[in-house]
């Protein structure tokens, strides 16, 4: 089997199954609608707030590196 026909049946059976599995939520749901909105929106703001927080620290950390490094060169120029 070529690789664009095992790419094509990947692809449909990865939207049949999101589209099967939303389904599913929707009839399965033990909560009203506005209720789980409300705890998604809850769950995906603190999600967002816990990436910026690690992106935030990583930039940090890079720029701490490129001080560090920046730093080293400058130290061999001079000796």
């Amino acid at each position: 089997m070529n690789t664009d026909k095992v790419r094509n049946r990947m692809s449909l059976g990865l939207v049949v199954g999101t589209i099967a599995g939303a389904a599913a939520a929707f009839f399965l749901a033990p909560r009203k609608g506005t209720e789980t909105q409300k705890d998604l929106a809850r769950k995906l703001n603190h999600f967002a707030q816990k990436s910026i927080l690690k992106t935030q620290d990583t930039l940090i950390k890079f720029e701490d590196a490129l001080e560090s490094d920046l730093d080293k060169e400058e130290e061999n120029l001079y000796l």
